[in-house]
């Protein structure tokens, strides 16, 4: 489903009244991106409509969502709404934005977009931290737990998700001053109802603490029983209160829980093995971006694609780029090293290029050499180091690491050195990042190779290849394990884990007074695609003609990417040549200036180029002004660093 479908999924169920409205999504969400592509007062209004459409068909679907007929359209209409309603404008009535806000969190989830709500939520962080709690009781518990609600979602780590159970825990502090009060302001015959909202809010705020519990520690280890009992009470209670608001509301909010329990690392992985629960543990307590959550196609991959089924000897993996693919392989890993844990099993983890080496290498010492497995890396070069030379000694039966990561090239010379080879300490799996290589012609023969190798030589190998698509992937999988093959290929046009438009930058003009435009382009996954072009850049009396301008490519991108250096929305130029990106950064460095502010981390790296590479190197002067550069000519700290 493209981009471009999805949306017409809303305009099938009211056709005579939202015709064309995926193109106006799709430019009300670019227009966040590009200031000249704005809308006007009829296609916000337009938008507020197809909004209030989506949430009635939505609750149309409530009862059915879970039914396989109509569970696709439900999920998809959910993250329609969010796409819609996090491009409006928030209203600041404080009651009314916190009814709102918390059912486009609700959507946004049930969507599969958690990764796009906790991102919408940084960005009205601000309005968020000054809503007044106010003195009334009922609106006090509604707004604090809100604001424990939004702890929960932006999660950077589990600081994070403790500060939302000590709100909470301030309610409880806070009862006896406000509840008496509340109640004698009430007017007598209102006090039943009164009371009953209250106790609706209550075991509301008690679900909210055990949603948190749940995702620092994985227990209780049934929350859902326990979310349900709540909430159910709640529903009860709001309805003798007469609150139809807070009924709808906690409607939303259970299934927005369960959905989080459901996406939780603890939920998924729960009764695999010892490491599984020790890696869990340890991601999820770090103190800069612990991982709680899975993304969708994390947890479909190892629910529905049964990646950890020990059966299959041989997976491929198809998802798109930063979707997680390396956690995945992670607890892969876990799961052999655990499985083949008595005969000393280790695992390959192999990539295309050196610089992906370091990168994986780093990955994976951080978070599995911290449980306690040994993590190596062999080097890209042809011929074998001291290291390397130990690595094959006796079949490698000397060796004690868990991980090795290495080259393609390498893993090969390494193998018919009889690495992996022996019973005593066999290679247990081989994971294949970047696998779609296998299609190029001669990368692709040395990685056949390398896997034709293992599957002869390695008597207890299984296989994990992750690619953003392999066309023959069912021929891949056979090849290598016969019927015990397994194929993951998610249905995700409609999910993508980046907001992101395609298109081509085009030079309009005669003479030194000429536009830059992006025109949109059709792709077949999602994109965002806008009929008109968008206007990037205005140049009025250029040093260069316009016909100048269109002959360079690296022009255009000098050009452009100056018009939208902005440290809160980074941009990426990519050159065709390490020379090159030194050329592109100048131009970008001589079009800005030295106006930031200090930053420990950027002048440590200054201090390091310069220690490394000379005080006169330009990436030292280019990064005073946040422009960096990032090639193979560089040493491999700086470039991790980077």
């Amino acid at each position: 489903m493209s981009m471009q479908n999805k949306y017409h999924i809303l305009e099938q169920a009211y056709p005579d009244m939202l015709a064309g409205i995926g193109m106006l999504i799709q430019k009300g969400k670019l227009s966040r991106r590009f200031a000249s592509l704005q809308l006007n007062e009829t296609e916000i209004q337009e938008l507020i409509k197809a909004k209030e459409l989506c949430e009635l068909r939505i609750i149309e679907l409530w009862e059915h969502r879970n039914e396989e007929e109509s569970a696709n359209e439900f999920k998809v209409l959910c993250s329609i709404y969010f796409d819609i309603a996090s491009q409006l404008a928030a209203i600041v009535e404080d009651e009314y934005f916190v009814y709102e806000t918390l059912k486009l969190i609700a959507f946004g989830y049930l969507g599969e977009h958690w990764h796009f709500v906790k991102q919408y939520l940084k960005g009205i962080s601000d309005h968020i931290e000054h809503l007044e709690l106010g003195e009334s009781w009922n609106n006090r518990i509604l707004t604090v737990s809100f604001k424990a609600i939004v702890q929960l979602v932006k999660k950077e780590n589990w600081q994070d998700i403790s500060r939302a159970v000590e709100l909470i825990n301030q309610l409880r502090n806070e009862q006896n001053q406000f509840e008496a009060t509340f109640l004698n302001q009430v007017k007598e015959e209102s006090r039943p109802y009164g009371a009953a909202e209250l106790v609706s809010l209550y075991h509301f705020a008690k679900g909210i603490d055990i949603l948190g519990q749940y995702l620092i520690e994985g227990r209780p280890l049934e929350p859902e029983e326990q979310l349900r009992y709540h909430l159910q009470i709640s529903a009860e209670y709001a309805q003798k209160s007469r609150n139809i608001s807070l009924s709808l509301l906690y409607q939303f909010f259970e299934a927005f829980a369960i959905k989080m329990v459901r996406n939780t690392i603890w939920h998924n992985t729960r009764g695999i093995n010892n490491w599984v629960t020790r890696f869990n543990r340890f991601i999820c307590r770090q103190e800069q971006k612990g991982l709680f959550e899975l993304l969708y196609p994390q947890k479909e991959s190892i629910l529905e694609g049964e990646l950890l089924n020990p059966a299959h000897r041989a997976i491929v993996v198809n998802l798109p780029t930063s979707s997680g693919k390396t956690l995945i392989a992670e607890y892969r890993i876990l799961q052999a090293l655990n499985q083949f844990k008595a005969q000393s099993g280790w695992v390959a983890y192999v990539v295309p290029t050196k610089a992906l080496v370091n990168q994986i290498y780093n990955q994976l010492k951080k978070d599995l050499g911290n449980i306690g497995l040994s993590v190596e890396k062999a080097s890209g070069a042809i011929e074998l180091d001291g290291f390397e030379q130990h690595l094959i000694e006796e079949g490698g039966n000397q060796t004690t690491f868990d991980v090795l990561v290495t080259t393609y090239e390498k893993m090969n010379l390494l193998v018919r050195q009889g690495l992996g080879t022996t019973q005593q300490r066999p290679l247990v799996l081989t994971v294949v990042d970047e696998a779609h290589n296998i299609e190029e012609k001669q990368r692709g023969l040395n990685l056949e190779f390398l896997l034709s190798t293992i599957k002869n030589d390695c008597e207890e190998a299984n296989f994990l290849l992750m690619t953003p698509d392999i066309s023959n992937s069912n021929d891949v999988v056979n090849w290598l394990a016969g019927d015990r093959g397994q194929v993951i290929n998610l249905e995700l046009d409609w999910w993508q884990p980046n907001e992101r438009v395609i298109g081509s930058i085009q030079v309009e003009g005669r003479g030194r007074d000429y536009d830059y435009l992006l025109t949109t382009l059709h792709t077949d996954k999602g994109t965002y695609e806008v009929g008109d072009a968008i206007p990037l850049s205005q140049i009025n009396n250029a040093v260069e003609t316009a016909s100048q301008a269109r002959a360079s490519k690296v022009k255009i991108a000098k050009t452009v990417g100056a018009s939208f250096l902005n440290l809160n929305s980074p941009i990426i130029v990519l050159a065709s040549a390490p020379g090159e990106t030194y050329s592109i950064a100048e131009s970008l460095f001589e079009q800005t200036n030295d106006n930031f502010v200090e930053d420990e981390d950027v002048n440590l790296l200054i201090k390091l180029v310069q220690s490394e590479l000379g005080n006169d190197f330009p990436l030292a002067r280019f990064l005073r002004r946040r422009i960096a550069i990032h090639s193979s000519a560089l040493p491999d700290e700086i470039r991790f660093l980077i």
